[in-house]
């Protein structure tokens, strides 16, 4: 008896039952005469030339005939089952609608790097989209053990696929998928880890679960915990995955995932760790697989899961281009193997044997003896077995050593430049850079000739992008062997500089604001990165601060910590807001300096000094949870303070630099509270008051004792919405505007109302005082200026902010008067209070509230950060 040396459930078409046929007899050594008396002897009726015709025939055989003839060469009797079922499925009627990819896949999330072309070749065993077909063959155990772990009872670990560089992990694992989305309807995630950071998987399993965006780990599990539904989680190349620590944390979210009776989880990946693989701190260790007896693993090196019968046939349907939708090129040796079935088994069974069970390296050879123009027979005299490539490296000098010697190098190392290329590939102008720098310019002339060149299929994979192609090489087998012997600290030194735009990092391109980072971390140019503000404004953080080391230097460690806090909160702000917000987030975390240091050109008018985040209190004013409804911020008793008012009706006063309550105090009846409105600081018979404006009264309470005086002021006949204290001469007075656009000044000691006006532009939104002068600040940005004494009219000025002010103040910084203004979209505008003039702004990171100037600084509170801003 003989084991089968074809794959029927591999046959698509009569063409391939045909190769199949030949394939067997092949195989069996047997000749016509025998094959026919052996059918006969088991109950068959098939002669010598029946035998003959249906392995050379271009007919259809029939049942009948194919079950003798599969009898006649000892075939065992599942395999004639499996035979006699291709012809059953080749026989029946073409269905009406067979569906796309598109429609098996509907309920898979593919994500990772190009994730639909990966896939959609990888489990089809194709080199190249042009060609075409499903070359996928053999490795039926493998997907029948995939199959049941991934449909099975919950293992509670996930499945490790793994193998030679070019065994096949990839294509199992993406044609499990398939097989399970194509006839189970299977929800599912496949995930293509090449050069992916573990944020990403996070976010691309938070899209598959359908989890909240903002989800934590533990949210996250929850949500797939009670899914109604098993989601497959498929990941590709974590081996490939941006960073050890990158892998480390996949593997551990996956292994705690597979725990869930909700999940079912495999990955395919290479070790990485010799001689002991399953080591602790090794992959596979993280993963969860012991030993190599493990359940949970499927080796496609061993006897177990290696099929040469699969691999033989993956050479044949190479050597003939079986099923391609576009075979080529028309005069070439495929014709000739298509047409000779017996010497398409010969050549096959070499290039299987040559390839040691690696898929890659048979498809390199086969490929490229399909589409030479001479036709290669190991039968024939003088034929050289090493013609017939055994490694990838034997296949790439093949390729190589065809070449013109001119061209030799200059291929080699556009090759090479590949090899260094992260994610989808780079494009045509960074590829001749990064060729250049490694020491052989090329022209866009030699890129056209390479991707034209018979070796394309198997040595580049291309995507189409925006402006053109990407390019990166179609296997990992290959970048290592291109980088083999090589210096790569020096390589990716010169590639890195050829990376940095030498105009600004302002015209850089997508890969180069990506992945810069992985290249200056390759170089040990880390430092460079870190310290050129024009890069940081513009580049990728997320991808910075996934693939950085741990820094030896602690100058790059202070920045590190800074771009950590503030990375997040920056994603999709414009440049120079951009690095606003980080210089903010410098000072929040008490390094102020760490990135305005590099700053070449200085700051504008305004830099942050300090800034920290507001206390749980101060945000939430009580126990019970209640909002802020008034922030102000001033000084008493020479401390800088925070004064914040709830709804609750209880105002308390803050240390805003150590952020400490100093004081509470409700000044309403407390059996009928009233919110604050508004609130200002002031001093009055040389003592510090708060001023605080409930509905239509003003309240004048003692910032040392918290009472309140013994009678409200009338502020205002309707809600007051805006105010603000002074000196008029002699005496402390108080401004409010209401939400008419009316304007009360009273004095603070008696109530006598000194003057009003209207403003004529709707609400009040916000009031300041600088001197004698009264600033009246309107929801469309315009600023009026008034005597404080009289209210007379000074002067008007826009100051471009269309939003609506929560908060505007005035102070000095020497001979300079300035306003400064912020509101609920954060930003924190800076003008000259005299000509109006724009000096700065700045975004912070939460709705503006209160404003206040000191000695040379300008003090902001917004969302739950106070900061303070030198001037």
């Amino acid at each position: 008896m003989m084991t089968s040396a074809s794959d029927p459930d591999a046959v698509t078409s009569w063409d391939g039952l045909r190769r199949g046929i030949a394939a067997l007899r092949a195989a069996s050594g047997h000749s016509y005469q025998r094959i026919a008396a052996v059918a006969v002897r088991s109950g068959h009726s098939i002669s010598k030339s029946g035998v003959a015709n249906l392995c050379t025939g271009d007919g259809r055989p029939t049942r009948e005939s194919l079950a003798a003839f599969l009898h006649g060469c000892g075939v065992p009797a599942e395999s004639r089952a499996s035979w006699l079922r291709a012809w059953d499925r080749l026989s029946l009627p073409p269905p009406a609608d067979t569906p796309s990819m598109s429609e098996i896949l509907r309920r898979w999330t593919l994500q990772g790097t190009n994730a639909r072309d990966h896939f959609e070749r990888r489990s089809r065993g194709l080199l190249s989209y042009s060609r075409g077909g499903d070359l996928f063959r053999g490795r039926r155990h493998a997907l029948a053990a995939a199959r049941d772990w991934l449909t099975g009872p919950p293992p509670g670990r996930p499945l490790v696929i793994t193998g030679q560089p070019g065994a096949g992990k990839s294509a199992l694992l993406a044609r499990a998928c398939l097989h399970l989305a194509r006839d189970t309807g299977q929800r599912g995630l496949y995930f293509h880890a090449r050069g992916a950071t573990y944020p990403d998987l996070f976010a691309a399993l938070r899209t598959a679960c359908a989890a909240a965006p903002d989800s934590s780990l533990d949210g996250l599990l929850e949500t797939l915990d009670q899914a109604g539904s098993v989601l497959v989680i498929a990941v590709d190349a974590l081996d490939e995955a941006a960073g050890r620590d990158d892998r480390r944390r996949i593997a551990e979210l996956l292994r705690e995932a597979a725990v869930l009776p909700t999940s079912r989880i495999a990955v395919a990946t290479r070790p990485l760790v010799a001689p002991d693989r399953f080591a602790p701190g090794s992959l596979f260790a993280l993963l969860g697989v012991p030993g190599a007896k493990s359940a949970a693993l499927i080796d496609l090196d061993t006897d177990r899961y290696f099929e040469p019968a699969g691999l033989l046939l993956f050479a044949a349907a190479m050597l003939t281009q079986e099923g391609a939708r576009h075979p080529g090129p028309p005069d070439a040796a495929w014709t000739a193997y298509r047409a000779d079935p017996a010497l398409t088994g010969r050549l096959a069974r070499l290039i299987a044997a040559r390839a040691r069970r690696n898929y890659l390296v048979a498809a390199m050879a086969a490929l490229s003896i399909s589409v030479a123009s001479r036709v290669v027979d190991p039968a024939a005299a003088g034929f050289n077995i090493t013609d017939v490539p055994s490694t990838v490296g034997e296949a790439l000098s093949k390729y190589l050593d065809n070449l013109p010697e001119l061209h030799r190098q200059q291929i080699r190392t556009l090759l090479r430049a590949l090899a260094y290329a992260r994610g989808d590939g780079i494009n045509d102008t960074l590829w001749l850079r990064f060729s250049a720098a490694l020491g052989h310019p090329a022209t866009e002339l030699d890129l056209a000739l390479l991707r034209d060149s018979a070796a394309a299929d198997y040595l580049l994979h291309t995507v189409p992008e925006r402006s053109g192609m990407l390019t990166r090489l179609f296997h990992q087998a290959l970048n290592d062997e291109l980088q083999a012997g090589r210096d790569e600290r020096a390589d990716e030194q010169s590639v890195f500089a050829a990376l940095v735009p030498p105009d600004g990092w302002t015209a850089a391109g997508d890969y180069q604001l990506r992945y810069a980072a992985d290249h200056a971390v390759a170089a040990g140019r880390t430092t460079q990165l870190l310290t050129d503000r024009d890069y940081l404004a513009h580049a990728d953080l997320s991808r910075l601060l996934a693939v950085l080391p741990e820094p030896a230097d602690t100058t790059d460690l202070e920045r590190i910590v800074v771009l950590r806090a503030g990375a997040f909160r920056v994603a999709g702000h414009q440049p120079s807001a951009r690095m606003k917000l980080l210089d903010l987030m410098a000072a929040h975390v008490g390094l102020p300096d760490v990135l305005s240091a590099d700053a070449p050109g200085g700051h504008g008018a305004m830099t942050p000094h300090w800034a920290h985040a507001l206390t749980i209190s101060l945000h939430s004013i009580d126990a019970a949870n209640r909002g802020v409804t008034a922030v102000a911020v001033g000084t008493v008793h020479g401390t800088d303070v925070i004064v914040a008012g709830g709804t609750d009706g209880t105002v308390r006063l803050w240390d805003a630099f150590a952020g400490q309550v100093i004081l509470a105090t409700q000044p309403a009846d407390p059996d009928e509270p009233a919110r604050p409105a508004a609130l200002a600081t002031c001093t009055t018979d040389n003592a510090d008051v708060l001023v605080v404006a409930t509905g239509y009264q003003i309240h004048v309470v003692d910032a040392l004792t918290g009472r309140a005086g013994p009678t409200a002021l009338i502020g205002q006949p309707s809600q007051i919405t805006a105010i603000t204290t002074g000196v008029a001469g002699d005496r402390p007075v108080v401004a409010a505007g209401d939400a008419h656009g009316r304007v009360r000044v009273l004095d603070l000691l008696d109530g006598a109302l000194r003057y009003e006006y209207r403003t004529g532009t709707g609400a009040v939104e916000a009031l300041a005082t600088d001197g004698d002068q009264l600033l009246t600040m309107a929801g469309d940005g315009a600023v009026t200026v008034r005597e404080l004494g009289t209210g007379r009219w000074l002067r008007a000025f826009r100051t471009g902010q269309h939003a609506a002010p929560a908060a505007i103040a005035v102070g000095r910084t020497g001979a300079q008067t300035l306003l400064a203004y912020t509101g609920p979209d954060g930003v924190v505008g800076l003008h000259d209070a005299t000509t109006g003039q724009a000096l700065d702004t700045y975004r912070m990171l939460g709705p503006g509230r209160a404003l206040a100037f000191g000695p040379q600084r300008l003090y902001v509170a917004a969302g739950t950060t106070v900061a303070a801003f030198r001037l």
